[in-house]
């Protein structure tokens, strides 16, 4: 069993450039701490919510860590990775998880930040700029100027328009953790967050999602209950195209992080660039 799929109860360490992750049981609770990529080009954002707690009112839903800009600490009950309930999936299961995790996103959504001084974006859409100006030869020459261009008016509509919020800024499984029978989970909170439109954290998970099912053809009825509970949570997308773009947007993302972070060969990012132009309408510059 590898380290990211293993069980937290186990305790185990995974590492990128990006990100480190460490896992330890403590008096029936879970302890994740999360630090800083040797890599990373941005420190972890400080934008909380307000109150000296830095909680939510569901704290068990949603988890504040505690810390700094370079180390994250989060304890909760949740001791899964969603890989290993991808691993033992079935409809119903992936359609509760995904409920939760909408359920999650919409109370990072609604909470109440400490200090409306910045609008700040969140990490990853600051990080995104490294390949939105098309500096990253990969993505610029499969996708082409103009749909860097789409994805640039896109993400400038999600960090400033009328509806933004606080959003997570990353919540994918890197930070959704659950118990061991999904009954609960756990949104890992702090350390990407900034303000955007909601479609920003909705589109980021169904970014993740698009790129399991194209991995994992025999996973696809689950995905896709997954994906319906998590869009049982979220009603309010005033231009559908948006959730399109923002699956590209991650799956861009991904490619680039992937490669840079991750040791992926460009050869493999290729692959999620050219998925990402499955949700890009329109021509595509190859």
């Amino acid at each position: 069993m590898s380290a990211r799929n293993a069980p937290a109860s186990e305790g185990f360490k995974v590492e990128t450039g990006l990100l480190a992750t460490e896992v330890a049981s403590h008096d029936d609770l879970y302890s994740w701490k999360h630090r800083l990529g040797k890599r990373a080009p941005l420190a972890f954002s400080t934008l909380a919510p307000a109150g000296p707690s830095h909680t939510t009112p569901d704290s068990s839903l949603v988890i504040w860590g505690r810390g700094d800009s370079v180390e994250r600490n989060y304890r909760t009950q949740a001791n899964s990775t969603m890989a290993i309930h991808l691993l033992d999936s079935t409809p119903v299961k992936m359609r509760s998880i995904g409920k939760l995790w909408g359920t999650a996103l919409n109370t990072v959504h609604k909470a109440q930040p400490g200090s409306r001084a910045s609008f700040t974006g969140p990490r990853t859409l600051q990080r995104a700029a490294a390949w939105l100006d098309g500096s990253w030869q990969p993505a610029r020459n499969l996708l082409g100027a103009a749909t860097l261009a789409r994805l640039n008016d896109w993400a400038a509509r999600m960090s400033g328009d009328e509806h933004r919020v606080l959003v997570h800024g990353c919540p994918g499984m890197a930070h959704w953790v659950l118990t061991a029978d999904a009954r609960s989970g756990s949104l890992l909170t702090g350390e990407d967050t900034g303000f955007a439109n909601p479609v920003y954290d909705f589109g980021w998970v169904l970014g993740e999602i698009a790129e399991i099912k194209a991995f994992h053809p025999l996973l696809l009825p689950d995905l896709e209950q997954l994906e319906q509970g998590l869009l049982d949570c979220f009603s309010a997308v005033h231009n559908p195209a948006d959730l399109d773009l923002a699956r590209a947007f991650r799956l861009v993302h991904h490619a680039f992080d992937w490669h840079h972070y991750a040791g992926a060969s460009i050869e493999q990012s290729t692959v999620l660039l050219r998925l990402a132009t499955n949700y890009i309408s329109g021509p595509v510059s190859n």
